[in-house]
């Protein structure tokens, strides 16, 4: 046996590389097969805004517990190999759930969620073997930019698939998705020796280090700077977790959208998210600098919200109005899929609203990360990183369950209404911890 897992390991690095970039692919895309599925699921069994929440909070907490967990056996006897593999055997068990075999009610959701929150750990397994298998300096860079490369195309064609072929039956996504997870499990278990990632010795650590560690998260989060910074991204990831635990199901009940609605819908999201993260934040960091540029994307997210609860009929004077010009729209309206037509509101959402919540949320965390790694000392940077990683988790807990109890009962039209409300707390806690006099002149003293 030990002769078969060393010929494994005799594949070109080349090729080894090449395969863990697959299976991220083939791993994120199967994961993307199932998110249109479930919220429509969801408003089956009747779940309100608040429970909604609640399962959002367990699925926060379920990753929170199985990252810390899973991460500190990986690194002394369940080596990345045996993390990866229980990655893909969690997902696929959590996901088979959904195929049918069983009365799939509220429980079972739960059961799901909570399998795959505490076991889905592919991007930290495939990083960590990544470095296991590279070089230091560019080649380690180009090929973990490529796990990064192969996670967003799978978010982009897994949900728009994943919505065409619930046409054939909410069985063949599924069914699709856990077949992924056994072809990664193949191609893991063949191609990739067991001891990678895992030496001897790896059991044992310095008494000193915990106490070291604990040390370098208090000094790099000690400077005052720091902790503005660190306090204002907490408050926009609890704003962002709040919101968001509420969108899919609001989105779902306002406009009716079918399954396939949802997964277009939610791969049109991502390819925005990722445009703006590549062309549109550091242009725009580079020109307005930091606090600037939060505070004008969080106005402009506000004012998107506002617009989003303006309700379809309030837009038909407009498009069905006497002249040319109204006219003309009538006949635009009439090429568009029925749904934009039968509710403009819908319509505004997708070509407006949509894009620059997304816009600002992207620019937003990426300015916000980029200012803090300027701001803690480089010798810092990777334990602040894991500091502010463990505080968003945590907030990620906790907002899920303060958002489903913000928006419990609200008819849908309100709910974009309380989220301008929430950006504007973001806007008023940047005036006290940076008001933008101040921000303008630090931003003038760097450049």
């Amino acid at each position: 046996m030990w002769k078969k897992v060393q010929n494994r390991a005799q594949l070109p690095p080349e090729r080894l590389r090449s395969l863990l970039v697959l299976t991220v692919l083939l791993d994120l895309t199967g994961a993307a097969l199932v998110v249109p599925l479930l919220p429509v699921r969801l408003q089956l069994l009747g779940v309100s805004q608040r429970a909604n929440g609640v399962l959002s909070a367990v699925y926060s907490l379920a990753q929170v517990i199985g990252g810390l967990l899973l991460g500190a056996l990986s690194d002394r006897c369940l080596g990345r190999r045996g993390l990866l593999l229980l990655s893909f055997a969690g997902a696929g068990i959590s996901y088979s759930l959904f195929l049918g075999m069983f009365d799939v009610d509220l429980k079972i959701v739960v059961l799901a969620r909570l399998i795959v929150g505490m076991t889905k750990q592919t991007m930290t397994a495939s990083v960590a073997m990544m470095a296991e298998i590279t070089s230091e300096g560019t080649e380690r860079t180009y090929w973990i930019s490529r796990i990064s490369s192969a996670a967003m195309l799978a978010l982009i064609c897994g949900q728009a698939l994943g919505g065409f072929l619930s046409r054939f039956g909410n069985r063949v996504p599924i069914g699709l998705g856990v077949a992924l997870y056994v072809i990664d499990t193949v191609i893991i278990r063949l191609a990739f020796d067991p001891n990678i990632g895992w030496r001897p010795g790896c059991t044992q650590r310095s008494p000193a280090a915990p106490d070291t560690q604990k040390h370098k998260f208090m000094q790099a989060l000690s400077s005052i700077a720091c902790t503005k910074v660190v306090a204002v991204n907490l408050i926009n990831q609890f704003v962002l977790c709040a919101v968001g635990s509420s969108r899919v199901l609001y989105e779902l009940e306002r406009w009716h959208l079918t399954i396939q609605d949802i997964g277009w819908l939610a791969s049109y999201k991502s390819l925005i998210g990722i445009l703006s993260s590549w062309l549109v934040a550091d242009t725009l960091t580079r020109r307005f600098g930091t606090w600037t540029l939060v505070y004008g994307a969080t106005c402009a997210s506000a004012a998107a919200y506002f617009l989003e609860s303006v309700p379809g009929e309030a837009f038909l004077p407009e498009i069905l109005g006497a002249g040319g010009g109204g006219s003309l729209c009538s006949f635009f309206m009439t090429l568009l899929p029925a749904k934009f037509a039968a509710d403009p509101s819908f319509l505004v959402f997708v070509c407006a609203c949509l894009p620059v919540h997304t816009v600002a949320t992207q620019t937003t965390m990426v300015a916000l990360k980029s200012r803090f790694t300027e701001i803690v000392p480089k010798s810092e940077i990777a334990s602040a990183l894991a500091a502010l990683d463990v505080l968003q988790s945590m907030v990620g807990v906790l907002a899920p369950v303060a958002g489903g109890l913000l928006f419990h009962g609200i008819i849908p039209t309100c709910i974009p209404q309380r989220c301008a409300v929430l950006e504007l707390v973001l806007i008023g806690s940047l005036l006290l911890l940076c008001p933008p006099l101040a921000a303008n002149q630090a931003y003038k003293t760097e450049k």
